[in-house]
C-alpha cells in the first residue's frame, strides 16, 4: 500500500471518528437536553433557562459537571433573565457520554468554550446521590472569568518583563 493511500486512510478515518463522535453528542443532546433547552439551546422563557450563549454554559467546566451529576434547583440567573426551575440530575449516563454532551453544548449555540473529558467527569462522581446543587454550591461565572483575565494579564505582564537572553559568539 502505498504512503499517500495509507495516509489518506488515516486521514479520513480520524475525520469519519470526528463526524460520528458529533453526531452522538447531538443525539444525546437531542434525547438528553432538548425537552428543556430546546433545539437551539434557546430554553423555554421564563420556565428553563438557555443554553446558547450562556455565561454558565462558557463558564468553568466544573459547574456543568456537578450540575449534569447532582441536579440544580432554585433561582438562576441566565443572560440577565431570572429563572426558577429544577433540572434532575444526569448521573446515569457514563462519563464519556456526560463529556460528549456537556463538550457539545459548549462548543455550539453561540458558545466558544474548551471540551470536557470523561476523566474530568471522572473526578466529580463522588457528587452522585448528594443533594440537588443550588447557584450558591456553583462558582460564579462572572467572577471566575475576571480572574481568569487578571491572570493572563499577570502572566502576560510577567513574560514582558523577563529579560531576554541575547546570543553572543565569542571571537576565537
Amino acid at each position: 500500500m502505498n504512503k499517500t493511500f495509507k495516509f489518506t486512510l488515516v486521514a479520513g478515518a480520524s475525520i469519519a471518528a470526528s463526524v460520528l463522535s458529533t453526531f452522538a453528542s447531538a443525539d444525546l443532546y437531542k434525547a438528553k437536553c432538548v425537552a428543556c433547552h430546546q433545539a437551539g439551546g434557546a430554553g423555554l422563557p421564563n420556565v428553563f433557562p438557555p443554553l446558547a450563549e450562556s455565561e454558565w454554559v462558557n463558564g468553568p467546566a466544573e459547574n456543568l459537571i456537578k450540575i449534569q451529576l447532582r441536579g440544580l434547583m432554585g433561582p438562576i440567573t441566565v443572560k440577565g433573565k431570572s429563572y426558577n426551575s429544577v433540572m434532575p440530575p444526569n448521573a446515569a449516563m457514563t462519563d464519556k457520554e456526560i463529556a460528549s454532551v456537556l463538550t457539545y453544548v459548549r462548543s455550539n449555540f453561540g458558545n466558544k468554550a474548551d471540551p470536557i473529558t470523561p476523566e474530568m467527569v471522572k473526578k466529580h462522581r463522588g457528587e452522585v446521590g448528594k443533594p440537588m446543587l443550588t447557584v450558591k454550591d456553583l462558582i460564579d461565572p462572572e467572577k471566575a472569568a475576571a480572574e481568569a483575565k487578571k491572570a493572563a494579564a499577570k502572566k502576560g505582564a510577567a513574560k514582558k518583563e523577563a529579560p531576554k537572553k541575547e546570543e553572543t559568539k565569542e571571537k576565537e
